[in-house]
């Protein structure tokens, strides 16, 4: 018999107002794709159709590998990397959707900021609360920067590293996070939470990209819009499969924190090149990454009447002044 991810494949009944809203819509779309995903793509005779759209958490866990992927008409992924991934590990996917690349939704003008006197020397992480994220990658960078300038710091923004519910592994590493960053002191700075995230952005000038891993990154693209000059580090769960080089151009991209340090210490020496790059490199993430890009790819997906639109061009990189 037919199978999905090594079980019998069955056909899933849906609840009266499922199958009513099935047959109202002309499309349905999921816009995350855990466990309702393969639950959808089991429903019998749907007459809308179903559009699936996956991220990297979803590339990390089993729920593409138990979908019935002749269920779904369409599956988006919001990047080139983890569409490369789950492409590999999800051999039905050739016999199954059409197939897109369509990033995430950001209203980057928003960010467009003056910054705040010293934001220069400050390095920023949104979001740092978990082992994925690794914010001590930005503990290394910043160490190894303050070895050249003591003024350089860490701003980290969003919540606190939890205290519970985490794995053994997870709490070591919160530990020895936390024991690095008091050793710090002022070096260090924990903001906390804020949901005006273009106004933290002001402080920064440098974004810190530090995951292990990433589907898109936002706080990164929002960064650099924001006239912030992108240290990423390579994305080690995803490099194999292209990474963070299939998101943004190779030069902002480092193996090591080290690397990372030598970059951003090159790149500061004259300031009025400084300035032209970040100014540069903000202007080619608006025109790649802004909604006003990124909703005609969509509406050209999922709205019958909507013009045919081209896909996102390959990854520049941004030119400036100094170029040649």
């Amino acid at each position: 018999p037919s199978r999905v991810g090594g079980f019998p494949r069955t056909r899933a009944v849906p609840p009266p107002g499922v199958r009513g809203a099935c047959d109202w819509a002309e499309t349905v779309v999921g816009g995350w794709g855990p466990r309702a995903l393969p639950w959808v793509s089991l429903l019998r005779d749907v007459r809308a159709r179903v559009v699936a759209r996956i991220h990297s958490y979803e590339a990390f866990t089993p729920m593409p590998m138990h979908t019935d992927w002749s269920g779904i008409d369409d599956l988006i992924f919001v990047s080139p990397h983890i569409r490369a991934l789950v492409e590999a590990s999800v051999p039905a996917l050739a016999d199954g959707p059409r197939v897109h690349t369509i990033a995430n939704r950001n209203l980057l003008g928003a960010y467009d900021l003056p910054k705040y006197e010293g934001s220069e020397y400050t390095l920023g992480l949104v979001g740092w609360n978990n082992v994925t994220k690794d914010p001590q990658w930005a503990l290394d960078l910043l160490e190894a920067l303050r070895e050249h300038d003591d003024r350089w710091r860490l701003r980290l923004v969003g919540h606190g590293f939890p205290k519970k519910n985490l794995t053994g592994p997870a709490t070591n590493y919160r530990d020895a996070l936390m024991a690095r960053i008091d050793a710090l002191g002022d070096a260090v700075e924990r903001p906390g939470f804020t949901t005006d995230v273009p106004e933290v952005l002001r402080h920064i000038g440098v974004i810190v990209s530090s995951s292990r891993r990433e589907g898109t990154h936002e706080g990164l693209i929002q960064g650099v819009a924001s006239g912030a000059f992108p240290v990423v580090r390579n994305w080690p769960y995803v490099a194999r499969w292209g990474g963070a080089r299939t998101m943004v151009p190779d030069e902002w991209v480092v193996d090591t924190a080290q690397e990372g340090a030598r970059m951003l210490l090159a790149a500061a020496e004259d300031d009025i090149a400084f300035a032209e790059r970040r100014r540069a490199m903000a202007e080619w993430t608006v025109r790649r990454y802004d909604w006003s890009v990124v909703r005609p790819q969509l509406d050209a997906l999922l709205l019958s009447d909507a013009p045919p639109v081209a896909t996102a061009p390959q990854v520049a990189t941004p030119r400036h002044r100094n170029d040649g």
